[in-house]
Parts: structure tokens; C-alpha cells; sequence
């Protein structure tokens, strides 16, 4: 609060807003008083400043109180200056005090005005005192005043705490000259962002730029969630009633419900009447053959009144009475008496009683080191050669083995080791507490899982099965069908993988989703087109090393194939492409190797055949460019190459040649004519060759693994080339690909090729 009253203490002219706002702040004056001390902004007649407010406060020009305070002490001692300040006069009878001395108000001073108003208070020219509050007296009510020191003020000024970190707390933000943007960066002194509280609520509306507070947002939300609810139910609502009516109904993208399929006796219904009215013919059909299996009479249990048959007429040798949960208890067993007779609990009971104390009878000491204690009930082992161990502990499949208290071994040669493991699978096991295993030949080790699926192992804790033929590892990992990929197409071609997997094989699993774990320590796996073993990171490392140091190379490449190529030729090494050479022949130009060399062919023609001018005749006279301003002659005609006898040879440049010096010209001409042309061939040939090799290097199937190598030769004219290649998968998708090739001979060019393509 004290930094913005001290900005206008610290200012010798102007406004001096010493008012009630800190004086009351500060404790030197009650709230009755308050309004006596505030005092005019300029020292004119009947002007008064206003009451400081929050708004006022909140300005803050200085860094802290400690800067503001001493404002204070440079500029609040001195006495008015400027005109009328030092003179009482020049501020009527109401004798405005513009500044006050510690201590007192200057002679002629007589009144001070309370904000606002026009009264006054008479006041002793001289205003003195040591202690922490002085009097004021006012003349015209006779009542006293309590007046602050500066000593006073400076002490509640230095008590108020030091508003560190609060200066420009917010304001535009500028750039790097000093001019605002329109923007604004909060920021508290701490790191990271800063919260924006007390935002009352923005207009809601397509043109609104308002800024909206987190009540309005959360409204928002609520609304949508309850939408998505609502949208949520009627999808559920639509799924259920298609659920129930089952028959294989469902729902269509569109929302309509399918018609279900209902057998019932041999007949196929459409809808749930026509099924229902089918039913109800074939159950009063049932009633009276119902009523005979209930009175006995029908059926594979029936009775005559005194003994009870089951299956009396039916070959079967087995009875089984388990359900869907296992084994039931059957109750109200007399004793048996014949050998075939069943037998009940008390006489199992009894049996097993005998043979404890026939045990008991003869204990040595090889059974001193096996204890057992426990007040639960006795282990069954009721299945054929069975072994119960443990309170409750129960072995009813064939061949079983049920360790521990409430393990339960139901299937054929199951074992059970643990606290409350249930193992109804055949040739099953669980080790640990508690475990279910309901697959056959599936096995767990560890706690809290459960295995319903057959030949899937299980190591770890808390993990549910869904996949046979599987091995999940870890604690909370999970299984899921396996995905089969045969293969994948690059480039139009079609490439098969070896070890396609399938849902019949299973899976392995070391985790789940959101809690994937590294597999460490794999050993370095065979790379062929055959090969289905892991590849480690070093395998991966050394491919991608290779290939960057391919790239390299072919960057190399490009750039020397632009230099052979010679016309002003480029290589871009961000698009791998050369750009095309331009060559000026006999005026033409041409822009690739080709047709440079067809241009020249044309010209060597011309120029061996003779049909470079222009030659007439009218029988007697023949002239050659009669017409033309040509300086040349051909003197050939239809006949063939005219002789033209008695020349000397010539001497000057412009004489015409004897045959004898033309033909030693000629031939100087033809042989550099035939080592260029020459050259040219070796070289274009040696581009065949090299675009013979470079075509062998398209792969025709992809090899195992995302990296393959490939080398190729060709022949063309004579010439023959070398080209190397590599192809790289990053993705099942993507194939990146580099090709080089060299021709040999004295016509021998590099060229390189580099290409990705990408399948849908």
C-alpha cells in the first residue's frame, strides 16, 4: 500500500496525497480522525484529493518498501516550494498545507481542511513534539486531533513486510526494442506457469473473445458427459435388446435391429410369437411324457414303489453326477454291504480311523521329521490312486495330487500344491496360492491366476489367460491372439516371411499393454530367408551403420557422375537426383548424352557424304552458290565428285588444295573424328552395361529380415559394369533403396540411384 503514497511524498511539486488511507494504514490515526489530514494535490483554492483506494494502492513504482521509504526521507522534510507554498496567504483563510515538516507546520499555517469540505480546523501555528503522537487542536470545536511523527510514520512503514517481486505484476509484454505487444505473460517469481483466480464468467457467443472461468468449462463437461451418457445408453439400451432376443439378432450400423433365427423342434422361426406358439405346441407335447419321468414310469431313472433304477435298460457302465461347478455330494447313502454296494462317508470315516491307528501303531522313527497340525477338516483322496495332503485338501481326479490346506486336484493326473489352488484340468498343475486351472495339460506357478485355457503355462502373478498353447511370464502380464503375417508387397512385388504365426500356436507374452518389458540377453540371431529366431539391437545397430554408410556413398557417387557427365550437370543430394547437361553441337542443343551424340552423328554425316552446298548447272556452266553468299564450293554432280585438274597446291588460306594436301587433311580429320566417336561409344556403352547390372539389383522377393544386400554385372557393346545395391524396410511398408554401379574399360563412368517406395 505504501509505495504508490510514496511516490507522491517523493515529489517535491504536484500532488502530496498524504491522506487518511495511510495514516490509517499505518495505525497513527483512528478512523475518526482520518479525514483531517488529507490535503489539497496543488495547492489551489477549494481542490481537495481523493481518498486513496485499492486501485491507487495496487500501482506499485517502486521495487519494494525499502526503496519507497526512502523517498520519504529525502522529500517529506523540506518545507513548500513554488509559488504560494511558503506564503499562507496565497491560500485564503482556509490556510492549506501543502507539505508538512517533521514536527511542525510552518508559522502562518492556521487550518487544515478535512477531504471534501470547506470546514476547517484552527490549528497552533506550531505543531511539536518527541513522542510517537502529537496533538492538534481544533480551534473551532475545541477538540484534540492526534497528529503522527515522521519518526512515527518511518517505524510503521519499516513494519509493514517488504512486498518483494511485486513490481509490474502484470503488463504488456514488449519486444526486443521496448514496444507493447498485444500480450500478456504472468509470471510469480516462481517457475513454472502461473494460475489466474476470481475470473468472472465470459460471454458465451460466436463473437465472444471473453475469457471463460473453470465453472463455465466444467458446466461444459458436464453437459457433455452427460450427452455421451445418454448416447451411451441408447447404444447399450439397442445391444441389449438384441442380446435378448439372441437367435443371433443384432444391431446394424444404422441402428436396426436384425431379425433373430429361433429352432425350435425341427422348425425355423423368425420372430419370438411364431417361436413362442412352436414352443408351446411341443411342451404340451412334453407335459404328459414330463409327467411320466415325474412319476417314475419313463425315462432313465424310474422306480416300482420299492427300489429306485438308473439306466436300468441303458448300456452305459458310468454314472456321473457333476455339473457345470464339479463334482455333486450325494447325500443318504446307506451303509454298503455288498462288494458293489456304494459306501458313505461313516464307513469311509471308520476305514480311515483303522488305518490311522493301524499307522499309528507302528510309527518309527523315519516319521518323526513328517508332522502335521491343524484343527480344519480331514483331506479326501477319492480318485484311483490318488494323494490328499492337508486340511480339506481334496484329490478326486485319477492319479491326483493335492498338497496344502483346501487344495482341490479334480482332473486326471492334476497336481495341486498350495493354499486353495483348484486344478479341474486333466494333466494339469498349479503351484502357489490361490490358483485356477481349468485347461488341460496348462500349468501355473505362482499366485492369484487363472489358467481356462489348455497346454498355456503360466509364471508370475495376477495373470489371466486367453490364448491356448501359450506362455505368459511376469507379474500382471497378459496374452492375446496371435496375428498372422505372411507377407507384405514393396513395390508391386510380393514378399513372403518364413514362421507365419497362428491363434492355433499361441503366444508368448513377458508383459501387457502399458507395462511392456525388455527382453535382455538375447543372443544374436541367424539372419536367412528362412530364419525365425530374434535378431538382438547389435543385429539391428550393424544394419542401420551400414546403411548410413551406403548413403554416404551414394552421395559420392552423384555428385562424380554430375562432374563426368560435364554440360553444367548437378547433383541435389536432398532429392538424389542429377540434373540434365546441356551440350551446344554445331549450334543445337541438347540436353541429354543421347541425343548429343545423335546431333553429332548427323554432322560427321553431312560432312563425309559432301552435302554442305549448293551446286548448279545449266549444261556448259556450272556454278556452286550462284545465289548464295557462301564463300565455299562443291563442284560434285550426279555423276559423283567432280576433278577439277591443274591446281596448284595451294599457299595462301584462301587458295584452293591439291588432292594430295587434302587427302593429308582428311585424314588428320578422320582420325580424331573416329577417336572421339570412339570414346562416345565406349562410353555409352559402358551406360548400357551399367544399366544392365543396375536392372538385375530389382529384387524379386524380399529377403529375411529389413535389410538386404544385392550385386549385379552386365555386359553392353563390349563393355561391361558392376552394381551393388541395398534395399532397407523401416516398416512393413516402406522400402528405402540405394543402387551404384561402376563400367569398366577406358570408357568407365559411377552412376547411383537412390528411391522409397511406399505400400497401401
Amino acid at each position: 500500500m505504501a509505495t504508490r503514497i510514496v511516490d507522491d511524498l517523493a515529489r517535491p511539486h504536484g500532488t502530496k496525497k498524504i491522506c487518511a488511507a495511510v495514516l490509517l494504514a499505518l495505525g497513527a490515526v483512528t478512523t475518526a480522525h482520518a479525514s483531517t489530514f488529507c490535503l489539497p494535490g496543488n495547492g489551489s483554492s477549494g481542490s481537495y484529493d481523493t481518498f486513496l483506494t485499492g486501485a491507487d494502492i495496487l500501482v506499485n513504482p517502486y521495487s519494494g518498501i525499502g526503496n519507497a521509504t526512502g523517498n520519504i526521507a529525502s522529500n517529506a522534510n523540506g518545507t513548500p516550494n513554488g509559488t504560494g507554498d511558503a506564503n499562507a496567504g496565497a491560500y485564503s483563510s482556509a490556510g492549506w498545507v501543502n507539505q508538512l515538516s517533521p514536527g511542525q507546520v510552518s508559522p502562518g499555517w492556521t487550518t487544515l481542511a478535512a477531504e471534501g469540505s470547506t470546514s476547517v480546523i484552527s490549528l497552533p501555528q506550531t505543531i511539536s513534539g518527541s513522542g510517537q503522537n502529537n496533538t492538534c487542536q481544533n480551534g473551532g470545536a475545541n477538540a484534540s486531533n492526534t497528529l503522527a511523527t515522521e519518526g512515527y510514520v518511518q517505524s510503521a512503514i519499516a513494519s509493514i513486510p517488504q512486498a518483494t517481486g511485486a513490481s509490474n505484476a502484470v503488463q504488456y509484454d514488449t519486444d526486443s526494442s521496448g514496444n507493447k505487444l498485444n500480450s500478456v505473460t504472468l509470471q510469480g517469481g516462481a517457475s513454472g506457469t502461473v494460475t489466474v483466480t476470481n475470473v468472472s464468467p465470459g460471454n458465451l457467443s460466436a463473437s465472444s473473445t471473453d475469457a471463460v472461468n473453470g465453472s463455465q468449462l466444467y458446466s461444459t463437461n458436464q453437459n457433455v458427459s452427460a450427452a455421451q451418457t445418454t448416447a451411451n445408453n441408447a447404444v447399450t439400451s439397442t445391444n441389449g435388446l438384441a442380446s435378448a432376443l439372441g437367435g443371433g439378432a443384432s444391431v446394424s450400423s444404422n441402428g436396426a435391429v436384425t431379425a433373430p433365427t429361433y429352432s425350435v423342434q425341427g422348425g425355423t422361426y423368425y420372430d419370438v410369437g411364431s417361436a413362442l406358439g412352436a414352443l408351446n405346441g411341443a411342451v404340451t407335447n412334453n407335459t404328459s411324457n414330463i409327467n411320466n419321468l415325474l412319476n417314475g414310469t419313463a425315462g432313465l431313472v424310474q422306480t416300482n414303489g420299492q427300489t429306485i433304477t438308473v439306466g436300468a435298460s441303458d448300456p452305459s457302465t458310468d454314472v456321473n453326477i457333476a455339473g457345470a461347478n464339479g463334482a455333486r455330494v450325494l447325500s443318504g447313502v446307506a451303509n454298503g454291504v455288498a462288494p458293489t454296494d456304494a459306501a458313505n462317508i461313516g464307513q469311509l470315516d471308520a476305514a480311515t480311523a483303522n488305518t490311522l491307528n493301524q499307522a499309528n501303531a507302528y510309527t518309527d522313527q523315519a516319521t518323526k521329521y513328517f508332522k502335521a497340525n491343524s484343527t480344519g477338516a480331514g483331506s479326501v483322496a477319492s480318485g484311483t490312486d490318488t494323494v490328499a495332503i492337508g486340511p480339506s485338501a481334496v484329490a478326486s481326479g485319477s492319479s491326483a495330487i493335492a498338497m496344502g490346506n483346501g487344495a482341490q486336484a479334480q482332473g486326471t493326473e492334476s497336481i495341486s500344491i498350495g493354499t486353495g489352488n483348484v486344478v479341474t484340468g486333466n494333466n494339469s498343475g498349479a503351484i502357489g496360492d490361490p490358483n485356477t486351472v481349468s485347461g488341460s495339460g496348462s500349468y501355473a506357478v505362482g499366485n492369484n491366476n487363472t489358467i481356462a485355457n489348455n497346454n498355456t503355462f503360466v509364471v508370475g502373478n495376477n495373470v489371466t489367460t486367453t490364448q491356448d498353447n501359450s506362455v505368459v511370464v511376469g507379474n500382471g502380464s497378459a496374452d492375446h491372439a496371435a496375428v498372422a503375417v505372411s507377407g507384405m508387397t514393396l513395390n508391386g512385388t510380393t514378399y513372403g516371411f518364413a514362421g507365419v504365426a497362428s491363434t492355433a500356436n499361441g503366444v508368448v507374452s513377458v508383459g501387457a499393454s502399458g507395462a511392456e518389458r525388455q527382453v535382455i540377453n538375447v543372443a544374436a540371431g541367424q539372419l536367412s530367408a528362412s530364419s525365425t529366431d530374434a535378431v538382438n539391437g547389435s543385429q539391428l545397430y550393424a544394419t542401420n551403420k551400414a546403411v548410413n554408410a551406403l548413403g554416404g556413398v551414394v552421395g559420392n557417387l552423384g555428385t562424380s557422375t554430375a562432374s563426368a557427365l560435364g554440360g553444367g550437370a548437378t547433383y541435389n543430394s536432398g532429392t538424389g537426383t542429377i540434373s540434365a547437361p546441356s551440350y551446344t553441337i554445331q549450334g543445337s542443343t541438347y540436353n541429354n548424352v543421347g541425343a548429343a551424340l545423335s546431333g553429332l552423328d548427323g554432322s560427321v554425316t553431312n560432312l563425309v557424304q559432301g552435302h554442305s552446298g549448293l551446286v548448279q548447272t545449266n549444261g556448259q556452266t556450272i556454278t556452286v552458290g550462284a545465289n548464295d553468299t557462301s564463300t565455299l564450293i562443291d563442284v560434285s554432280g550426279v555423276n559423283g565428285d567432280r576433278t577439277i585438274t591443274g591446281v596448284a597446291p595451294g599457299t595462301a588460306p584462301n587458295d584452293a588444295a591439291t588432292v594430295g594436301q587434302v587427302g593429308q587433311g582428311v585424314q588428320a580429320a578422320n582420325a580424331y573424328t573416329n577417336q572421339q566417336i570412339g570414346i562416345v561409344s565406349r562410353q555409352l556403352n559402358a551406360l548400357g552395361a551399367a544399366a544392365m547390372a543396375a536392372t538385375s539389383l530389382i529384387p524379386n522377393a524380399r529377403a529375411e529380415g529389413v535389410f538386404q544386400v544385392s550385386a549385379a554385372a552386365g555386359t553392353y557393346g563390349g563393355q561391361t559394369a558392376l552394381a551393388l545395391g541395398a534395399n532397407w524396410w523401416p516398416s512393413d511398408r516402406l522400402l528405402v533403396n540405394a543402387h551404384v554401379t561402376r563400367s569398366t574399360g577406358s570408357g568407365g563412368s559411377v552412376g547411383a540411384s537412390v528411391g522409397a517406395t511406399f505400400g497401401f
